[in-house]
């Protein structure tokens, strides 16, 4: 069994049309989006209508002064950042 796979930005209009795709091939999204371009929700809807349990969201709570809050405890480094970025 394949493990689940984390789309961020994942209602827009490339991350929805990316996890359909994936979620078409049998595999678990987890998508991760603060919903706050217009048609997010919509294409959220879309994904759960046509994928069901195999579609999971995460919605991030907002961006601040300090940088992105999430409601997940961990954060998500992409491992060829700088470190200064770190």
């Amino acid at each position: 069994m394949n493990p689940p796979v984390l789309i961020t930005g994942g209602a827009g209009f490339i991350g929805a049309n990316l996890a359909d795709r994936l979620a078409s091939e049998g595999r678990t999204v987890r998508v991760y989006d603060s919903l706050a371009r217009p048609g997010t929700e919509r294409n959220l809807a879309w994904l759960r209508d046509r994928h069901g349990e195999r579609i999971r969201f995460d919605q991030a709570i907002s961006a601040t002064a300090s940088g992105w809050r999430t409601r997940w405890r961990d954060r998500l480094w992409c491992s060829t950042s700088p470190r200064r970025w770190r």
